[in-house]
């Protein structure tokens, strides 16, 4: 027994003395595994990207993290991390669409899901947008609800959002900036999902200027999705109550028939109203792509009317897009006016009139319409005195707006002539003895700019003067 413990020892130390000049065993690249993309409300730069890997379906350990470039591109190293993962943008800042307002972000974020993530993925083109962030929102809440696994809500979560949020892959679509694409349709996916972002951010600003708030201020395109994500992380619907109780915009408004401070969140704000905001965003100097009003129709149809019952308890409503038509009772178009005139216009639309307003000149502008009973019709009657102004071009202004937010103005253009038109005699000449047959001839000019003479006539001629052969006024 000692021989074979003599005799084995030495191999033992041989092993323990040569260890120590082994290679160090290098640790495996920070990017073996990648998750890359672009965050896209426009382009949201400084953002701080994490990259949660899920326990169960609450954040777990942070994989990997980085922030956005200008153009809102990211890439975060994970090592040897494997999913599911949530990746969420937080804070950072963008230009708003509608308002051309650089928004801060603030604690607000957007959020894509990656159910499934193997050691070695190199996933590089991922999307981070609204529409990502409700479709993980969703998918999350009814794995949890129903049950059900992480890959079959997420697939089911993009298809129905998908088909919602104008019929395209908001995976793999990159949206087009739709206030710098000039020539831009919607043949192009791109154009369609910037056209859509855009209407989020004219939501936005409507629900801001009905609070009598500066857009892209507290309520934003970031406050808006946050308060959508919170009504479907409550219970699974776009209905309105989220988490704490009924959403409302901006938080802690209040609505009321008069003066409202807040818009109430309910089962149109992802349907009706975001349809008639993107209508009013094509129809806005914001837009610069060729899309028009009339290109758009059908799809903002198409997001009013869904009734798809795993996003909506209620029933849907179509977006009123025809403006109220305004109609001009006097005075007539180029009149020439003096003293106090009579000035009547009407107003008419096809569901509900809710405002009717002269714009200009300033004296009118206090001006009390008259509203019919059933709100689809209005008059406004006043009498405007021009006897101190200018002589000259005078312009009269008038706003109408319905209940769905269409608006119409018209112009009226009139001539101020506080002085009469100035009559030359060419002949005969003054005090001329005449005789036989004699040529009368006269003409006129009017002394304030932009005056016609209309009407040129001698007054209680003598008997034998014969038929005036000419025109009365210029052609």
């Amino acid at each position: 027994m000692a021989s074979r413990q003599l005799l084995f020892f030495p191999f033992l130390l041989s092993l323990v003395v040569g260890c120590p000049g082994r290679p160090p065993v290098d640790p495996p690249p920070t990017d073996l595994g990648v998750v890359g993309g672009r965050v896209f409300k426009g382009a949201v730069k400084e953002a701080a990207v994490t990259v949660y890997r899920l326990d169960g379906l609450k954040r777990g350990a942070v994989a990997g993290t980085a922030a956005t470039d200008a153009d809102g591109a990211f890439r975060v190293p994970v090592g040897t991390s494997t999913g599911p993962f949530l990746v969420v943008a937080a804070g950072g800042n963008y230009v708003d669409e509608a308002t051309g307002v650089t928004v801060q972000a603030g604690t607000a974020e957007l959020t894509a899901l990656v159910p499934v993530f193997e050691i070695e993925t190199k996933l590089e083109q991922l999307r981070i947008t609204p529409v990502s962030h409700l479709a993980a929102t969703l998918a999350l809440f009814w794995a949890e609800a129903e049950q059900r696994p992480l890959v079959d809500t997420d697939t089911e979560a993009w298809t129905r959002l998908n088909k919602h949020f104008g019929a395209l892959d908001w995976r793999a679509v990159t949206p087009r900036d739709a206030t710098a694409s000039m020539g831009a349709t919607l043949a192009d996916d791109a154009t369609k999902a910037g056209v859509l972002l855009g209407a989020l951010s004219m939501q936005a600003r409507l629900v801001s200027e009905a609070a009598g708030l500066t857009p892209g201020g507290r309520v934003n395109p970031s406050t808006v999705v946050s308060a959508l994500a919170d009504d479907l992380t409550a219970d699974g619907f776009f209905d309105g109550v989220g988490t704490r109780g009924q959403l409302v915009l901006p938080l802690g408004g209040q609505v009321k028939p008069m003066a409202p401070t807040a818009t109430a969140v309910d089962g149109q704000t992802a349907r009706t109203a975001l349809g008639q905001a993107l209508a009013r965003f094509i129809a806005s100097d914001r837009n610069s792509t060729a899309v028009t009003v009339a290109d758009v129709t059908s799809l903002v149809q198409a997001l009013a009317t869904n009734n798809d019952a795993r996003l909506f308890r209620v029933a849907s409503v179509e977006v009123d897009l025809d403006a109220p038509v305004l109609t001009w009772v006097r005075p007539q178009a180029n009149a020439g006016v003096r003293g106090v005139i009579d000035v009547e216009i009407s107003g008419a639309d096809n569901r509900e009139l809710r405002s009717l307003a002269f714009t200009a000149p300033a004296t009118l502008v206090a001006t009390t319409p008259v509203i019919a009973p059933d709100k689809t019709t209005g008059r406004l009657t006043a009498t405007l005195d021009v006897s101190s102004l200018m002589d000259g071009p005078l312009e009269l202004a008038v706003k109408a707006i319905d209940a769905a937010g269409n608006e119409t103005t018209s112009k009226r253009t009139v001539i101020v002539s506080q002085r009469g038109p100035i009559i030359t005699v060419a002949s005969p000449a003054a005090m001329a003895t005449v005789r036989g047959a004699v040529a009368i001839a006269a003409s006129a000019a009017p002394q304030s700019a932009g005056a016609v003479i209309t009407k040129l006539e001698l007054r209680s001629p003598t008997t034998g003067v014969a038929q005036d052969t000419e025109s009365s006024a210029p052609p």
